[in-house]
């Protein structure tokens, strides 16, 4: 090793002390004006593998970096030319592209139509189809991605010790279309990186990162590829997701049904299903009682018939002959009222365990989940399973609500004041509480607004590029209506409360194309008579409820 006059241009063969060949072709860092004479005394790796350091008698340090790689994939060819730059070529057409990065290179690949960079702080992925617009994830950033790699490496046998945030091997899966990323005591799988995921917020969110502190890796152990270990991160990735989807989380079943999301569920969410109609459901579901529905399933023709007809005169408000639109909008919008009032008075009479027409919170508590106020802080129930934060939050999310329905703050809910609890979404005084929830649950950073990883949430983890991209467009157009970028008060409410005037919008466009048969744009008695079987299966005669209770409407009418 003695004798070597300079370092400065390129040299290659350099042979290290444990005897290993150096392949690649190095620059110095710094070009030197004289002679270096005297022995090198020790050579050190970078973790990374890409920078090297030397000692030599005269008491220099020199310092040098790999710059020249290339790589072929298909009609691709790349080739590092610098330490920040990368020359890609198509060779088929003969057109090529310098690509400038801002920080030196540390590990990149070429394959399946991508060029993936790792540099100091960033990864960068290329589609041989859109070399220009790439797809950059900081590892800086709010979204932490990158951490240094540590104990898992590829390379000759040493043990790497944190020095920056840093990426030090990534590669494609051979099977599938990701890429794998070491880091830490951890790794990262970036689902789809490719042409689908064109927006870094979706390629962000089909990323997931896995603690290997659990999984012993012996530094001992030559690693040269990574597909050595792909099989196991895969078993330990499927580990993970069978994990995930076994477990269940807390369904609070006394308030409404909620959406994945955590919105309210509109009335109609199962109206339709696969293309299908499904009148059980109408009946049933939304009017909470099997019973009511067998019941109305077992009149005769004749006599749904009969009760459909007078009750098809309240229908009519100004006494026509005809209902048109306005008319049956309004009327289901009563159904829905109604409907909620039902619902409170069957859950009233349950909660109420002393039968005084009044619900107290240690009612509510022993009713819903088995237990007294005193035990909030206490011990469970024998029966009970041992509570979880999720129904923590659930507890007191359900108290503040319980608080804000007491309208009279006397500690106890009345009949009218058991509906708002219950049915908060149907109340604009309870709109305000409903918001602040949903802003407690979603709103991550705290900053009074929904982004649109806020707005998914862990939900991601369960879906595919499509679902992430069809909740983009909703974001963007259903209910960012400033176009801000975020959700923020009645966009929010828009998100999390379902529109009943929508949904009685929907149902009346559904009776009218079933029964407006001679296109009028307004039913007669007649037509709808003669479609009795549709209606006693919509909103619009409350399921058959308001059939037996024709008298119920009269005051409101």
């Amino acid at each position: 090793m003695a004798g070597i006059p300079t370092l400065s241009g390129r040299f290659r063969g350099l042979a290290t002390s444990a005897g290993t060949k150096v392949k690649k072709r190095f620059h110095s860092i710094v070009r030197f004006n004289q002679q270096v004479i005297g022995s090198l005394f020790n050579i050190v790796w970078a973790t990374d593998g890409t920078q090297i350091a030397a000692s030599t008698s005269t008491g220099i340090m020199l310092f040098g970096h790999i710059i020249e790689r290339e790589l072929r994939n298909r009609n691709l060819k790349a080739m590092t030319i610098g330490r920040k730059t990368i020359l890609l070529q198509d060779i088929v057409c003969r057109t090529s592209d310098t690509l400038d990065f801002p920080e030196r290179i540390i590990k990149w690949e070429l394959g399946y139509g991508h060029l993936v960079v790792a540099t100091v702080h960033q990864l960068h992925i290329f589609n041989e189809h859109y070399v220009n617009t790439p797809i950059i994830i900081d590892g800086r950033s709010d979204i932490r991605l990158i951490k240094l790699g540590r104990n898992v490496h590829d390379g000759s046998e040493f043990i790497s010790y944190k020095i920056g945030a840093q990426v030090t091997n990534v590669m494609w899966s051979s099977d599938t279309n990701i890429l794998v990323g070491l880091h830490d005591l951890s790794y990262s799988v970036w689902y789809c990186p490719g042409e689908a995921c064109t927006d870094p917020t979706l390629i962000a969110l089909t990323t997931f990162t896995y603690d290997t502190s659990e999984i012993e890796f012996s530094h001992k152990r030559y690693i040269e590829r990574m597909t050595m270990w792909l099989s196991t991160v895969w078993l330990f990735v499927l580990a993970v997701c069978v994990q995930s989807a076994t477990t269940h989380k807390h369904v609070h079943t006394i308030n409404k049904e909620r959406t994945e999301d955590g919105a309210f569920a509109p009335r109609d969410s199962h109206h339709l299903e696969r293309g299908e109609h499904f009148s059980e459901f109408d009946h049933e579901a939304i009017l909470g009682s099997v019973k009511e529905a067998e019941e109305f399933d077992n009149l005769s023709p004749e006599e749904s018939k009969r009760r459909l007809a007078v009750l098809v005169t309240k229908i009519d408000q100004n006494a026509d002959g005809y209902v048109d639109r306005h008319e049956l909008k309004a009327w289901i919008l009563r159904s829905f009222k109604s409907l909620a009032e039902e619902e409170a008075s069957d859950r009233f009479d349950d909660v109420d365990l002393n039968n005084d027409d009044s619900v107290t919170w240690d009612e509510y508590l022993q009713e819903t989940y088995g237990m007294d106020s005193e035990d909030e802080e206490g011990v469970r129930l024998p029966f009970q399973q041992p509570r979880d934060e999720e129904e923590r939050k659930l507890i007191n999310d359900d108290k503040e609500m319980f608080n804000a329905a007491d309208t009279d703050q006397n500690g106890v809910l009345d009949s009218n004041e058991y509906v708002r609890f219950i049915s908060p979404e149907e109340f604009p005084e309870m709109l305000p509480i409903i918001l602040q929830q949903t802003l407690r649950e979603k709103d991550k950073n705290n900053d009074g607004r929904i982004e649109f990883q806020e707005f998914v949430g862990d939900n991601a983890k369960d879906h595919d590029k499509e679902w992430l991209v069809v909740e983009m467009d909703r974001f963007k157009h259903d209910f960012d209506k400033d176009n801000d970028g975020y959700l923020n008060g009645n966009e929010i409410l828009s998100w999390v409360v379902p529109s009943n005037d929508e949904v009685a919008s929907d149902e009346v466009d559904h009776l009218f194309v079933a029964s407006d048969d001679d296109h009028d744009d307004r039913l007669s008695h007649q037509e709808i008579i003669d479609k009795y079987d549709i209606f006693v299966g919509s909103e619009a005669t409350d399921y058959g409820d308001h059939l037996q209770n024709i008298h119920h409407f009269d005051d409101e009418l």
